[in-house]
């Protein structure tokens, strides 16, 4: 959340590595810009080793000159092996650090 418990702005699928955002989707293009939750077939993998509470998840972002707001991410599990087909899970959101 940012300041006064605002959510930041999403990030855009212009700030990511164009060449992740194509392996990742099978070819998605950056353009036209928008939230990186509105890209279909999007998927990030994460694996959680047993007795692990967590693991990274790391989105590879490109520099520019543009002065931006403070940025978020927002990424929901889904459970593709249910026997009813994908189901959502939770949602986690992070924020967009300039640190390598």
């Amino acid at each position: 959340m940012g300041a006064r418990g605002r959510r930041a702005a999403e990030l855009p699928t212009t700030d990511v590595d164009p060449q992740w955002l194509s392996d990742l989707t099978g070819g998605g293009s950056p353009l036209p810009e928008r939230p990186l939750s509105e890209v279909e077939w999007l998927y990030l993998w994460a694996d959680v080793q047993p007795g692990e509470p967590s693991a990274e998840v790391s989105v590879p972002t490109v520099e520019d000159t543009v002065t931006e707001p403070e940025e978020s991410t927002r990424i929901q599990q889904t459970d593709l092996d249910d026997a009813e087909g994908p189901q959502d899970g939770p949602e986690f959101t992070g924020r967009v650090t300039g640190a390598p």
